[in-house]
């Protein structure tokens, strides 16, 4: 906590008010006399004559403030014009140097923005609380103004800002987030984001991320010449190297916990920086990570595999403490090193690295048209390994297996009419991007040397588009995946998928589930429709809200889909509908099993968002995201009130489900990893931390996830008790525009 000397009677502070504004008033001891103030408070008055009982600790000493302000920057000593002048200082005690430039973007973003007038916007990280002031006393009282000028430019003055203030001209605020600001680029690229928090996005950076990013960078960024100089200087006595280099930024420390995906071992880090070298015609690597001795470890193993490695030397935590939390390191140095890091990676061909505010500002500084990847994607076009589809990362949803029912014969008996596609390569294409998966035929094992285990199946691979809502088949061998093939269009994005007597069941976004032939060469195959779902819940509840389709299973001879309402009132609930075979419609034979008019929390409620099903012997099992359980309808119930109850609870957001090993243990995707409960719903383990898996599904020997985070398919071992490692069935990385 930050203990600032007692201030004297008289001293004219700012203070704080209840909209984190700072206003300029005096401390006045004498009207604390007879009253009970809590430890540590002092009364202030203000200039418009009122006064508070404040913390000392959020009180400001205002002489002298316009010289801590703006001591160390170019334009310091000159005078302005009469402008107004705002100024955001920063509170923010945890975080490193990138992480503050970010906020700091987001609030100059919506400041001019907001702003009708010409203004002066200033930062101030004078706070002695914020990590970047570790090092001593020998640096500027503002950090800021130790790696960057002010955004006002050279024109702001000492003098000029002591006018704002004495006219009424000078605002400064110490909030940020919602609902004032977001973070610049809303934690993209830094966290693997869950799109549960307000203003935290994450996931990847796409390419108008990155163009945002380097526009905002030009308006409001001017590393001090100082820094400048250190990464020509270092560049020059490189040669040429530099631009023949893969920038590879390696995030771990206090970043394993917060991004799992992070978690590579010393060996995957060094097969995918080769992989990338080798596709990309480079021959060197400039190394970065705030892991010094996997550093050291990655350098000398890279270096004996051929490769010329660059490392610049800076200053780093030797104890596997993040360098910007150790209080034994010179953390004002140790930034600037790190930022003389980044513009060095901003200036090398191409950039492979982990989820880190580092590699952001490093694609930031960096010139249009500058390459970018992640750990985990597949190798970019010209890479010597089977290929594999590139596609825009997307959030995923559910997935489901195309059983024994999907029949080998049909799949011969057509391969002379589909053709032999040619194997598809790298691709930034929007438009197939998996939400929904479904996978055919048999599987069989292959090991590639691949960013992740490659695996590979022999069969189709369907999944839906969000961007399109077409559904889309992926002919798969052994040596990789044709190019994607739209088979149908209008679908439910978010909805499932299930095979069904030599068909796919899927859902449309008129509310109806149709008959798909799998099959089909293009989308212009008709969709047959099995149930109106719309027209089903008028017919049993009457008039009712908008609403979407969630999961789809077959159970005992009946189809089950759920429906729900997530922002909005609606229905929610599970519809059984028997009697429905193949080319037939049987929406008269539906009827409610769960749920109801509105979401809820009881017994016989599910809550709004629509969410996964599966069907295990005579239940069907439905995940309830929001209340955080897995719900257990007896098949055989022909309508509501069903005997339901709770097959497991305390699951924090279950989305995709599956019924794995004969129904021996059933899989639950969360926000946060994949949990394995046995067939009585008991004793949750973690049978993966992959986080945000989506559908799920399981298909000989192999059970198949989408990751939401990336877009790739994925395959497990389901035998595996806990912590299982996933392989990569096919790639699905890019932009998600």
């Amino acid at each position: 906590a930050h203990s600032p000397s007692r201030l004297g009677d008289g001293t004219e502070v700012l203070a704080p008010d209840k909209e984190h504004g700072l206003h300029r008033g005096q401390i006045v001891d004498e009207y604390a006399e007879g009253q009970a103030l809590p430890p540590g408070y002092r009364v202030v008055e203000l200039r418009s004559g009122k006064a508070f009982a404040l913390p000392e600790a959020r009180l400001i000493p205002w002489p002298g403030y316009p010289q801590r302000l703006l001591a160390g920057c170019q334009g310091s000593s000159k005078q302005t014009p009469n402008l107004r002048c705002a100024v955001w200082r920063c509170e923010i005690w945890t975080e490193g140097l990138f992480s503050l430039l970010f906020w700091a973007l987001g609030w100059l973003e919506a400041e001019a923005a907001a702003s009708s007038q010409a203004t002066n916007l200033l930062i101030d990280w004078t706070d002695p609380r914020i990590l970047l002031h570790g090092g001593g006393e020998r640096y500027a009282n503002n950090a800021w103004n130790h790696f960057f000028e002010q955004p006002a430019g050279e024109g702001i003055s000492m003098q000029s800002l002591e006018a704002a203030s004495d006219d009424g001209r000078l605002k400064i605020v110490v909030r940020f987030g919602m609902p004032w600001f977001k973070k610049f680029g809303e934690f993209r690229g830094a966290d693997e984001g869950n799109g549960d928090v307000q203003g935290i996005r994450g996931g990847r950076v796409d390419d108008a991320a990155a163009r945002a990013g380097r526009a905002a960078m030009r308006r409001w960024v001017r590393v001090r010449p100082n820094i400048r100089q250190r990464v020509e200087a270092w560049c020059d006595a490189q040669q040429e190297d530099v631009a023949r280099s893969l920038a590879a930024h390696i995030r771990r420390t206090d970043k394993l916990e917060q991004c799992r995906s992070n978690q590579w071992s010393e060996k995957e880090l060094a097969m995918q920086i080769r992989g990338f070298c080798s596709s990309l015609a480079l021959p060197c690597v400039f190394l970065c990570s705030d892991d010094v001795s996997l550093k050291g470890q990655l350098a000398r193993q890279l270096g004996r595999d051929g490769l010329r490695v660059l490392s610049f030397d800076a200053l780093l935590s030797s104890g596997g403490l993040p360098s910007h939390k150790d209080e034994k390191l010179d953390r004002r140095q140790n930034a600037e090193d790190v930022l003389v890091e980044v513009l060095i990676m901003s200036r090398c061909a191409a950039l492979l690295s982990t989820y880190s505010n580092v590699s952001v500002a490093a694609v930031y500084f960096s010139e249009p048209g500058f390459p970018f990847f992640m750990f985990g994607d597949g190798l970019p076009e010209g890479s010597r390994a089977a290929p594999v589809a590139s596609y825009g990362g997307f959030r995923s949803s559910r997935a489901c297996y195309c059983r024994v029912a999907c029949r080998v014969r049909a799949w011969q008996s057509r391969r002379r009419r589909c053709g032999r596609q040619p194997a598809f390569e790298s691709s930034t294409k929007k438009m197939q991007l998996p939400t929904s998966v479904l996978r055919c035929q048999r599987s069989s094992g292959a090991e590639l040397q691949l960013p992740l285990p490659q695996d590979f199946v022999q069969g189709a691979i369907f999944f839906t588009s969000p961007h399109t809502g077409d559904l889309v088949r992926l002919d798969c061998k052994a040596d990789g995946c044709s190019k994607p093939l739209a088979i149908a269009a209008g679908l439910e994005t978010y909805s499932g998928l299930v095979p069904w007597s030599g068909h796919l069941v899927a859902a449309t976004k008129t509310h109806k589930l149709v008959q798909v032939d799998p099959w089909c060469q293009d989308s212009s195959c008709p969709l047959k429709t099995l149930v109106d779902v719309e027209h089903a819940l008028g017919e049993l509840m009457g008039p009712h809200g908008n609403f979407s389709l969630g999961g789809i299973t077959w159970c005992q001879d009946s189809l089950f889909v759920v429906f729900g309402a997530a922002t909005h009132p609606g229905p929610s609930g599970v519809m059984r509908c028997a009697n429905c075979s193949v080319g037939h419609d049987c929406t008269s034979s539906c009827s409610l099993v769960d749920g109801g008019k509105a979401a809820g929390k009881g017994s016989q409620e599910l809550s709004g968002f629509a969410a996964g099903i599966a069907c295990m012997g005579e239940r069907v099992l439905v995940t309830d995201n929001s209340n955080f359980r897995v719900q257990a309808i007896p098949a055989g119930c022909a309508k509501a009130p069903c005997e339901i109850e709770t097959f497991a609870q305390g699951l924090k957001w279950p989305l995709g489900i599956a019924v794995v090993n004969g129904g021996s243990r059933i899989l639950v995707t969360l926000d946060e990893g994949i949990k394995s409960l046995h067939s009585d719903g008991s004793s949750p383990s973690n049978f993966s931390y992959r986080g945000d898996t989506g559908g799920l599904c399981e298909g000989d020997g192999k059970v198949l996830a989408v990751d939401g985070s990336t877009g790739n398919i994925l395959s497990f071992d389901p035998v595996c008790d806990a912590n299982c490692a996933a392989s990569l069935i096919w790639n699905s990385t890019g932009s998600t525009e």
